[in-house]
């Protein structure tokens, strides 16, 4: 929680303040099995975007997803 919260932290920093943001860490341990990640949202193409990020380790997997939303 508190790596997201620091990633949400540094994105504001960046100045954009028409947007809104939702930020996601998923932190997983690696025993064989696969993941499937999915979010679902109404999104403007023109405005909205978004980032991940991955890491990944002999044992854990990390991925970050940061999703921006234009607010007027």
């Amino acid at each position: 929680m508190s790596l997201s919260e620091e990633i949400l932290a540094a994105v504001k920093d960046l100045g954009f303040d028409r947007y809104k943001y939702v930020v996601q860490v998923f932190i997983v341990e690696k025993t064989g099995q696969s993941i499937q990640i999915a979010s679902r949202w109404i999104w403007d193409v023109a405005r909205d975007n978004w980032v991940s990020a991955l890491h990944e380790t002999e044992y854990l997997l990390s991925l970050a997803l940061i999703i921006a939303c234009y607010f007027e």
